[in-house]
């Protein structure tokens, strides 16, 4: 019989994914942005350079599509900042979906791709929260609003670069948080990539600074040539708040 090993912070990981450590939650995040402006700071996040999230007391939202009867899955935030969960299915047009104060990940649950965009979005408004491409089953996007009754940290980055034959690319991915408030600071960590050739590369990180509730969590892209695409995965901890 064979055992495969695994490291303290794979097993901790894996723990938590399974619900084993009581208190202790994990959502994964994965981002891509395919060829950004080049010495331009760009969120993370396909259709917006510039993302923008919906009011913390939330907001009336709908789903638009033109393919009918698929299983979506969206994972995000009710007007009082508690997680909220809801399996909606799609139809041919513009379908409203209650009040959210974040949209987190949106999946498709199905076997096949996309053939054509779904969106969530402000009802009535052009204002995109999320959005599922031509061909996928889930959002890609670097973005994320903590719970109200936990706090976070990013406990792994992985981020990795794929550029171009013959062109010279670097690359700076960032964390950055925003607390609530009106007096909010920006922390950022940021991650550099640099490649000569034209092979990818990647690199394991992580960042300690815990994050309180209704935190937004963003990551960005700053690249110095263009022709180049990007991917960021990041685990991100809860651990549940006890308010007396």
């Amino acid at each position: 019989m064979t055992h495969e090993i695994f490291s303290a912070d794979q097993e901790f990981g894996f723990a938590v994914s399974k619900g084993v450590i009581t208190g202790l939650s994990r959502f994964n995040m994965t981002a891509i942005k395919n060829n950004p402006t080049s010495d331009t700071e760009r969120d993370m996040v396909q259709f917006a350079d510039d993302y923008v999230f919906p009011d913390s007391s939330g907001e009336e939202m709908e789903m638009v599509a033109t393919e009918a009867g698929r299983n979506i899955l969206i994972k995000g935030l009710d007007a009082d900042g508690k997680e909220k969960e809801e399996t909606r299915v799609s139809i041919d047009g513009t379908l409203a979906i209650g009040i959210w104060s974040a949209i987190n990940r949106v999946t498709n649950n199905g076997p096949e791709g996309l053939s054509a965009v779904l969106t969530i979005k402000k009802v009535g408004a052009a204002t995109i929260y999320a959005q599922i491409e031509i061909g996928f089953n889930r959002t890609f996007m670097g973005v994320h609003v903590v719970p109200s009754n936990k706090e976070a940290f990013v406990s792994e980055l992985i981020i990795s670069m794929q550029k171009a034959v013959g062109v010279d690319v670097g690359g700076t991915i960032r964390v950055k948080s925003t607390p609530p408030g009106a007096n909010h600071r920006i922390c950022q960590f940021a991650s550099q990539l640099q490649k000569e050739g034209n092979t990818s590369l990647s690199f394991f990180n992580r960042y300690p600074e815990i994050a309180p509730p209704r935190t937004k969590l963003i990551l960005t892209v700053e690249a110095t040539a263009a022709s180049a695409d990007f991917l960021a995965r990041a685990a991100i901890l809860y651990s549940e708040v006890t308010i007396p």
